[in-house]
C-alpha cells in the first residue's frame, strides 16, 4: 500500500479537485472509519458515482448507434427545423444489445481492471485487517473505487457533465474501446508506460493537461514550462516519466486522445533510446536446452502467461514418429510494449520434449525480434515471421497533424 497521494491521483485521472477531502472520501473505506471512529467514507459516493456511470456510458452508447430521421433524410445531428411531428429517433442495436454492450464497460471486471490499470487501489485508505488480509487486489473493492471516484468528481464539479465525461473517457477508455456501440478489449500504450513506471520506478507516470483556455489564464510555474506548446485547438497533454528528461507532448479533440497521443509518443521515445525491457538482462539468449524453463521464468516474474503446449505426432513414410508442438502464450505487463499478439509454433521432432522445446525456443526467439533484441545466433537470419513495433508504430512529425480528427 502506498501513502495517499491526491496529486498522483488526479495525475491519473486527469482532473484537478477543488475540494480534496471529497477525492480523499472516495478512497476511504467504510473499514478504516469504524476502526478509527472518525471521518466519512466513500459508501455514498459508490453509490452515487455508479449511476453517473450508467449514464455516461448510456450516452456514448446512444451517440454512436443513433441518427435523427425525418422520414425523408437522415442527419447526424439534430436539425432544429425539422417538423417534431416527423422527428424520430433511429437506433441500428435494439435494447437488449444495448444494455450487453453497457454491462461490458461497467461490469466488476472491467472497472476492477481499469483501476488496477492506473494503479489506483494501492491509495485506498483500509483497516489494518483490511491491510493484512490485502482487500485492495479484491474485485469488488476495485469496482467500488472506480464508482466512488466518479461520485466525487460529479460532487466537485457541481455536476458539469462534460468534466465527468472526460474523466470517464481517461478512466475507462472509452476512445479506444467503444466503436460505433461494440465493444474491444485493449490494451494502450497508456497501460503500457503505466507498467514501464511502476515495474522500474514503483510509481506512476505523471499527465498534465492543458486546454486553449489556460492560455489566457494565470501563467503558473508548471503551465510556463510548457505553454509553447499548447495548442490553440484541443487538449494537450504532457507526459513525465522518471529518468527521462525530454518533453512529451499529444494533442486530441479530448483528453482522453491527448494522454494517449502522449502516452504513444512516450512509447516511441523510449524504445529508440533502448529503455524498454530487455529480455537478455532477465533470462540470458534463447537457448533451444534451456527454453522450456527461460519461458516458465518469465511467466513466473509476470511478463507472460502460463505457456500452453500442444504436443501430437504424425507418421512419416518410414513409420518413425514426428512430433510438432504449438506453444501460445499471451504476453502481459511491461512485455506488451513490443507485442501485439502472440503465435503458435508448430516444429517437427523426433520426440515430443524436443519438440516442445523447439516451440519454446521459436517463440523466445519472436520476442526477441519484436524488442529489437540481437540474438547472436540469428544476427544473419531474414525469418520473414519475425517483425519488429516499428512497422506498425511510426511517428513522422512532419507529416503529423494532431487536429486532423477525421483521420481519429
Amino acid at each position: 500500500m502506498k501513502k495517499f497521494n491526491s496529486n498522483a491521483i488526479e495525475n491519473a485521472i486527469g482532473y484537478r479537485f477543488s475540494k480534496k477531502g471529497i477525492l480523499k472520501q472516495a478512497f476511504t473505506r467504510k473499514s478504516y472509519t469504524v476502526e478509527t471512529e472518525q471521518g466519512e467514507n466513500n459508501e455514498v459516493l459508490e453509490f452515487l458515482g455508479d449511476k453517473v456511470l450508467d449514464l455516461v456510458v448510456t450516452k456514448r452508447l446512444i451517440e454512436q448507434t443513433t441518427q435523427i430521421d425525418d422520414t425523408s433524410d437522415i442527419d447526424l445531428l439534430i436539425d432544429p427545423t425539422l417538423d417534431a411531428q416527423e422527428a424520430r429517433l433511429v437506433c441500428y442495436m435494439d435494447e437488449s444489445r444495448l444494455s450487453q454492450a453497457r454491462a461490458e464497460l461497467v461490469n466488476k471486471k472491467s472497472l476492477a481492471c481499469c483501476i488496477e490499470a492506473l494503479g489506483l487501489q494501492e491509495y485506498l485508505i483500509m483497516s489494518k485487517s483490511d491491510i493484512m488480509q490485502e482487500t485492495q487486489n479484491e474485485d469488488s473493492v476495485k469496482e467500488d473505487l472506480f464508482e466512488a471516484i466518479i461520485g466525487a468528481v460529479a460532487i466537485d464539479c457541481q455536476w458539469n457533465m462534460a468534466t465527468v465525461t472526460d474523466v470517464v473517457d481517461i478512466m475507462l477508455n472509452l476512445d479506444e474501446r467503444v466503436y460505433d456501440g461494440y465493444i474491444y478489449e485493449s490494451y494502450n500504450f497508456k497501460q503500457m508506460i503505466q507498467a514501464w513506471c511502476q515495474r522500474r520506478y514503483k510509481c506512476l507516470p505523471e499527465y498534465r493537461y492543458y486546454s486553449p483556455a489556460d492560455l489566457i489564464s494565470y501563467p503558473n510555474k508548471e503551465l510556463l514550462e510548457d505553454i509553447e506548446k499548447i495548442k490553440p485547438l484541443g487538449f494537450t497533454c504532457r507526459v513525465v516519466l522518471p529518468s527521462v528528461d525530454n518533453k512529451i507532448y499529444g494533442y486530441g479533440k479530448s483528453k482522453a486522445k491527448a494522454s494517449l497521443d502522449a502516452a504513444k509518443k512516450a512509447y516511441v521515445y523510449l524504445q529508440k533510446n533502448g529503455m524498454l525491457i530487455n529480455l537478455k538482462d532477465i533470462i540470458g539468449e534463447p537457448c533451444i536446452e534451456k527454453a522450456i524453463n527461460q519461458l516458465q521464468e518469465l511467466y513466473q516474474k509476470k511478463y507472460i502467461s502460463k505457456p500452453e503446449y500442444n504436443a501430437y505426432d504424425e507418421i512419416d513414410n518410414d513409420g518413425s514418429s514426428i512430433w510438432y508442438s504449438e506453444c501460445k502464450i499471451e504476453c502481459i505487463g511491461e512485455l506488451r510494449f513490443g507485442t501485439y499478439q502472440c503465435h503458435d509454433y508448430n516444429t517437427g521432432s523426433s520426440t515430443k520434449v524436443e519438440a516442445k522445446k523447439r516451440a519454446a525456443y521459436e517463440v523466445l526467439c519472436w520476442l526477441f525480434k519484436c524488442l529489437n533484441i540481437e540474438i547472436e545466433s540469428l544476427k544473419q537470419s531474414k525469418n520473414p515471421d519475425f517483425y519488429s513495433i516499428d512497422q506498425e508504430i511510426e511517428y513522422e512529425d512532419s507529416d503529423y497533424d494532431p487536429y486532423d480528427f477525421d483521420e481519429d
